[in-house]
């Protein structure tokens, strides 16, 4: 009888630890380095930096993520569909307003374009490319101003010649200003017949000068 009852606590205790151990909670997994890095990968942001050209042929350099990238190359794509159709209607424009006297600038307006000069996920990388891609296009500018200058020099023109250069070229801009605002107003309403969106909001405004009309 004593045996049975030693027999039946020892079962007994058995019973109760492993019960106790079956509500222990479970230690949660760590997980490894490299599904933390999988995970890191899938969720970090990626940045274009691009090369973009408007419809007056200047270039920005623009940091811009996934989402901007894609409203960019849509916007683009929808104007260049409409691009030969709005260039004609704006001529026809052109020629029924006061400016029928002078013909319309087609020069002054340039197709839009992007060109992907890097794409990461590192913000700070795609920062110092941007910058490196800005004081490039600042050197081309200052040595096209340069160039400008040295022939003025060369053929020694008076102050007055200079003058009236500099208001020849003043009335250009301001023709060329007028007939991109008449050609984009008429890419917007296309662009509104198809349902599609323009990308005037889509890059910073244009560093043109506000269109002006231009002297008869």
């Amino acid at each position: 009888m004593k045996k049975l009852t030693a027999m039946t606590a020892a079962t007994w205790c058995l019973f109760l630890v492993s019960c106790l151990g079956a509500n222990q909670p479970k230690a949660a997994a760590t997980p490894s380095k490299g599904a933390e890095q999988t995970k890191d990968a899938k969720t970090a942001d990626t940045y274009y930096v691009v090369e973009y050209n408007g419809y007056d042929g200047q270039v920005s350099n623009l940091v811009m993520t996934t989402q901007e990238y894609d409203t960019l190359t849509n916007s683009v794509d929808a104007e260049t569909a409409v691009f030969k159709e709005a260039l004609k209607l704006a001529e026809q424009d052109w020629q029924s307003s006061g400016s029928k006297n002078k013909a319309f600038p087609h020069e002054a307006i340039s197709r839009k374009k992007y060109k992907v000069a890097q794409k990461t996920t590192d913000l700070s990388k795609a920062t110092d490319r941007k910058k490196a891609l800005d004081e490039k296009l600042s050197a081309k500018e200052d040595a096209a101003k340069k160039a400008i200058k040295d022939k003025q020099d060369k053929l020694k023109e008076s102050d007055d010649q200079k003058k009236k250069d500099d208001a020849r070229a003043k009335e250009v801009e301001g023709m060329n200003n007028l007939a991109r605002k008449i050609f984009e107003k008429r890419v917007t309403e296309l662009l509104g017949k198809s349902g599609a969106s323009s990308g005037t909001n889509a890059v910073p405004a244009s560093a043109s000068a506000p269109a002006a009309e231009p002297k008869k």
